[in-house]
């Protein structure tokens, strides 16, 4: 893992020292400190991806991080998240984790894109458009869901925390 980029697995197991369960849930687990020495290529329960740049000048973009289960059914990769009320499948070979952004949104404290990005997060994962208009009800969704976002703007981040914080 680099010192830009944050680890996400799709949790199977316990976490190892420096990564945290998203908000703690059981769907993700996230790196605590992405300028960190740990290596996660070390652990042995859990596959860690480096998730996109979160650092303001080296092309930073706004996302949500959801788990990507394989599917078993089909045999088929895997390009949508679990559906709600579903158990991610960890050990299958396409599990991993995806992230829902926008080219566009290369400002992690903007709330119009935040907003955007968590109106089509919702539309893919319920399958019905999304219901958001303030930064507050994205979070909430984010949280409720086990998924976790990098958003730094608003009041949201003082108002409706998550686990791990977000690094400036």
């Amino acid at each position: 893992m680099g010192t830009i980029n944050r680890g996400f697995c799709l949790k199977r197991g316990a976490l190892p020292s420096g990564t945290v369960a998203a908000n703690s849930g059981s769907k993700l687990g996230v790196q605590t400190d992405r300028t960190s020495n740990i290596n996660l290529s070390d652990d042995q329960v859990n596959k860690w991806w480096d998730g996109p740049s979160e650092v303001i000048g080296q092309e930073p973009k706004l996302f949500i991080a959801h788990p990507v289960p394989f599917d078993g059914n089909t045999g088929s990769s895997n390009d949508q998240p679990i559906g709600g009320g579903q158990t991610p499948a960890p050990d299958g070979p396409g599990a991993g984790v995806g992230f829902w952004g926008s080219p566009t949104a290369t400002d992690p404290s903007n709330t119009s894109k935040y907003i955007a990005i968590g109106n089509n997060a919702f539309r893919i994962y319920t399958g019905t458009p999304g219901i958001f208009t303030t930064d507050v009800q994205v979070r909430q969704w984010v949280k409720a869901s086990g998924f976790w976002d990098n958003y730094t703007g608003g009041t949201v981040n003082s108002t409706d925390a998550q686990t791990p914080a977000v690094q400036a």
